[in-house]
């Protein structure tokens, strides 16, 4: 059997049959054998010579194979030594050539990117590589396309409508793209869009200066001289929430920001003085019999009217009830206010709200889903301060924007005063949870709750392109917004208020308020 085996060995040796050679020879007796360990050298000489035969036509893996094997049969002898060197020479060689062609590939791609077409050619050019040669094609598209675009570009600037092609611009390689030719279009785009700009504020358009920003959004943050006309137009939108909700001597201030970006703005001039005067018109009511008569009012002394006189008339059901800004607890008000796209939050509209779980005996403003025995805390503001703690004690914190409120390890929010202008302030859960599954969070309403993309909104969201404003005026709740306001179809006018349980629309905006139960 013995003599059976090492035939076949030699046999698939004498034939070329290395491989299978080496499987039998495997077998620990044949090669303890002196006629095995003959054949075990002459295998491993074959195997070199194959092995050099694999790395002359740069087949590189079976090359390392058979010398892998030799080595294994013979140990590190001269000549499998030297084929291992050779092998890992040239695979060491390829892998430089393919890492320079990698790199070479890598810096084409990004001077194409950066607008650098004729730079990334030359560098594809010199290889061969079949990705490269794709690339150039590529470039060649690229090209077209950049080509197309600026001439679309021109046209559209030469026909002054910038917004066409800023969109233009946006949608082609010119975008992000470092080219001078690129560079330049860009600047006549924010010559353009600045001309623009300053004759609608001149004229006072306000409205059109920002629907022109909305439709130029993007360009403000790479081009500095439009950035002016920006605050422009927000010092103007919050001028006019200040005005809404009778802060005239904030809304003086923010005009006269308007004016130093705009000093040959005659409309802004004539805005301050008007702004003044109601100030100064709105001290003398303040400080006079009627100003008496309030506090008076507000301190409790119920007044009968005089015969002949018409009392106040009571508030619709339907509407949002008026908003009495005393420490009584049964006038609170509050109410939820859900958008489509957005959410759902819990507004409350009173300077001081409690904060405590759902299943206490003793209900609060706030109900949360946390443990029974976890103690009630309060939120109280005193003129534009929110201040947080026990109820009735003295050594309350003192909130900042982004500060933290904590009832419990488990219960914790985010308190936020998104806009330096209004008192109103949100509170976003970061581990709280309430007993409805679909408020976002909270609104502690002072005066008013702006809606929009901006970050200064107290509820911001991308799907609404304008800011909407809910404001208290008259003890009512109404909306401000640059579209027709409608609930259930039917237009409501600026001196109206929101109704409830309707659904509420302005543009693509959709809101509903409910009775918070």
């Amino acid at each position: 059997m013995f003599d059976f085996q090492l035939k076949r060995a030699q046999v698939a040796l004498a034939d070329g049959r290395l491989d299978e050679a080496f499987e039998m020879l495997k077998d620990p007796s044949l090669r303890e054998h002196r006629s095995g360990q003959k054949l075990l050298t002459r295998l491993s000489q074959a195997f070199v010579r194959r092995g050099q035969e694999h790395l002359a036509a740069n087949r590189l893996a079976p090359a390392l194979e058979d010398c892998l094997r030799a080595e294994k049969l013979a140990g590190n002898v001269p000549d499998v030594v030297q084929l291992r060197s050779v092998i890992c020479g040239q695979i060491e060689s390829e892998r430089a050539e393919s890492q320079q062609r990698a790199e070479q590939l890598a810096r084409a791609k990004e001077q194409m990117q950066n607008g650098w077409l004729s730079t990334g050619r030359k560098i594809l050019a010199q290889t061969d590589d079949r990705q490269a040669q794709y690339l150039l094609k590529n470039a060649e598209l690229l090209e077209v396309e950049k080509d197309s675009a600026v001439a679309r570009v021109e046209q559209a600037l030469k026909n002054g409508q910038v917004e066409l092609a800023w969109r233009v611009y946006q949608g082609s390689g010119l975008r992000g793209s470092l080219h001078h030719e690129a560079a330049a279009i860009l600047d006549r785009m924010g010559q353009q869009a600045c001309e623009k700009l300053q004759g609608y504020l001149l004229d006072g358009q306000v409205y059109a200066a920002s629907s022109l920003l909305n439709q130029l959004n993007g360009l403000s943050a790479r081009c500095d001289r439009l950035r002016p006309y920006h605050q422009a137009v927000e010092y103007s939108r919050q001028a006019v929430v200040q005005i809404n909700t009778g802060y005239y001597e904030a809304a003086v201030v923010c005009l006269r920001k308007i004016q130093t970006l705009l000093p040959k703005a005659g409309w802004v001039t004539k805005a301050i003085d008007q702004a003044q005067t109601a100030a100064a018109a709105q001290q003398g009511l303040q400080g006079g019999p009627l100003g008496i008569l309030e506090s008076i009012a507000l301190s409790g002394v119920s007044q009968q009217p005089a015969a002949g006189k018409m009392a106040r008339p009571i508030p619709e059901i339907n509407e949002v009830p008026c908003i009495q800004r005393n420490k009584d607890l049964n006038m609170k008000t509050r109410f939820i206010l859900q958008m489509d796209g957005i959410g759902a939050y819990h507004v409350l509209c009173d300077d001081r709200v409690t904060m405590g779980p759902v299943s206490s005996s003793t209900r609060s403003d706030i109900e949360l889903v946390t443990a029974p025995d976890v103690r009630p805390r309060q939120i109280e503001r005193i003129d534009g301060d929110y201040f947080f703690g026990d109820a009735g004690s003295t050594g309350k914190q003192l909130l900042g924007d982004g500060d933290r409120v904590e009832l419990s390890p488990r219960c914790r929010f985010k308190f936020t005063l998104p806009n330096p202008a209004s008192n109103t302030a949100c509170l976003i859960p970061s581990s709280g949870r309430f007993p409805r599954a679909d408020i976002s969070g909270v609104v502690l309403m002072d005066r008013e709750i702006l809606i929009g993309p901006e970050r200064n909104n107290h509820v911001q969201s991308g799907q609404i392109p304008e800011a909407v404003t809910l404001f208290l005026q008259d003890g009512r709740l109404r909306c401000r917004s640059s579209q027709p306001v409608y609930a259930d179809g039917c237009a409501v006018g600026a001196g109206q208020a929101l109704p409830m349980d309707k659904q509420i629309e302005t543009g693509d905006f959709r809101f509903i308020l409910t009775t918070y139960k």
